[in-house]
């Protein structure tokens, strides 16, 4: 079956039926492929802040339409932004965790609800294959090669007004 939005969208249905059935009003949430990214997997946002019917967006990278990214990591990925949801990053209700990703509150959440292997096999190959897969990805074309970034950028320092420091 080739990877369409639908196909996302069946993925998408079969996780949260599985895992994460408190999830009673999932056609409030929309799942879409996003643009072909080297860094980021998905992403999760509320549509509009000011209507609570109005519901949340899940993008998935673009890349993931590619067959020879494995069923598994797409589902990671997914299964990823639900926990999000669920500790109310990017929703209305109440935002259980005040950093998203400190302490692998996310990866905890996955094992405890019994996507510890595919969150596994997931980070293995990604590890493995992704920097391969993105040089063979640009030399097709089908992304753009790494922006150059400024001494001053590769090093971590922010800008305000005419000085500079480090974020922290």
């Amino acid at each position: 079956m080739p990877r369409t939005n639908e196909w996302l969208q069946n993925e998408f249905r079969a996780i949260v039926e599985n895992h994460f059935p408190e999830i009673k009003q999932v056609d409030l949430i929309m799942i879409t492929f996003g643009r072909p990214t080297a860094v980021r997997l998905g992403s999760i946002r509320l549509v509009k802040r000011t209507d609570p019917t109005a519901g949340t967006l899940i993008r998935v990278n673009g890349l993931f339409r590619n067959p020879h990214i494995p069923r598994f990591v797409v589902r990671e990925v997914i299964a990823h932004e639900l926990a999000h949801l669920v500790h109310g990053v990017h929703t209305i209700s109440e935002r259980r965790f005040r950093h998203p990703h400190r302490g692998g509150v996310v990866t905890t959440e996955l094992v405890d609800r019994g996507i510890g292997e595919v969150v596994y096999l997931s980070k293995t190959w990604l590890k493995q294959n992704w920097q391969s897969f993105i040089s063979e990805v640009r030399a097709q074309g089908i992304l753009k090669p790494p922006r150059r970034r400024s001494v001053r950028q590769r090093r971590g320092l922010r800008r305000y007004g005419r000085m500079y420091f480090l974020p922290y």
